[in-house]
């Protein structure tokens, strides 16, 4: 019994770090990307900020809604459920054409 509680310990620990290494991944792509963005889309440091922070809130939204779906329902595949709802956002700023809403 103990090693089994022992195992889902580190079972978790693990996910728990990828959760975050994927979120520090994540807002890395879009710090990367942000100067090609500026410059496509043609939008002053302001615009881009708000590029920025909206996909932030969006992102951070997503992960609060997956966490509290997965505790409701089900812990067992949760993880991947969370992980592709932020592909959506993740790919967003490369759909568009211009800076307009």
């Amino acid at each position: 019994m103990r090693d089994a509680t022992a195992t889902r310990r580190w079972l978790g620990l693990i996910a728990i770090a990828l959760g975050v290494a994927l979120i520090v991944v994540d807002t890395t792509i879009v710090n990367v990307i942000t100067p090609s963005v500026v410059e496509d889309l043609g939008v002053n440091s302001s615009q881009a900020q708000w590029i920025q922070e909206s996909y932030a809130i969006v992102f951070a939204a997503l992960l609060l809604l997956t966490g509290r779906l997965s505790d409701m329902l089900a812990r067992a595949g949760s993880s991947p459920g969370g992980s592709s709802s932020s592909a959506p956002p993740a790919c967003s700023p490369g759909w568009r054409r211009t800076a307009d809403c």
